[in-house]
């Protein structure tokens, strides 16, 4: 029987990569899953994004819905975002400069072949504002439309690739 909270799986990368993924991660054993993303650094302006993954492969439809709320400590205004029809959770994460980032985020019932997959997440980077550094901190929630079993989740950069980067996945009870 699966205990309340379960390391499933990770994965990561040393080099520049343009996305990690972590395969065969979501099963019946759990309905939530809590996954960590964590990257240690950047070389470039980075936004980050979120997609599931089924028997297929990635799954790339026009079936993400999400909103966020951007909220930024210093300079800058808060402001939020949102989308429908999307072919990914949109930046899921934003980091600039040399400094990373990580987010958390919970999927729901993602192996439920009957019923859509949703989600929520919270990130915490280094963001530049007009060329000062300040924290910049989103939370945002989604919905994948589709009523198919997913298998596993991918990261990826939107705008340029990841470098030291690690993104483990658990089940929780």
């Amino acid at each position: 029987m699966p205990t309340k909270y379960q390391f499933i799986k990770s994965s990561s990368t040393i080099n520049s990569s343009t996305s990690i993924s972590v395969d065969n991660c979501f099963s019946s054993a759990y309905e939530v899953y809590h996954c960590i993303f964590e990257l240690d650094e950047v070389s470039a302006e980075l936004a980050l994004q979120v997609r599931l993954k089924n028997a297929s492969g990635v799954v790339t439809s026009s079936n993400y819905d999400h909103a966020t709320e951007f909220l930024r400590a210093g300079s800058g205004s808060d402001s939020e975002g949102r989308n429908t029809n999307d072919t990914k959770w949109n930046y899921v994460m934003y980091g600039e400069g040399s400094v990373g980032g990580f987010f958390e985020m919970y999927i729901y019932n993602p192996a439920d072949s009957s019923g859509y997959t949703y989600a929520h997440w919270q990130t915490s980077t280094h963001y530049l504002a007009s060329s000062t550094n300040v924290h910049l901190s989103r939370k945002g929630l989604g919905i994948l439309t589709v009523t198919e079993a997913h298998t596993g989740i991918q990261v990826y950069g939107g705008s340029n690739n990841l470098t030291l980067a690690k993104l483990s996945v658990y089940g929780v009870k």
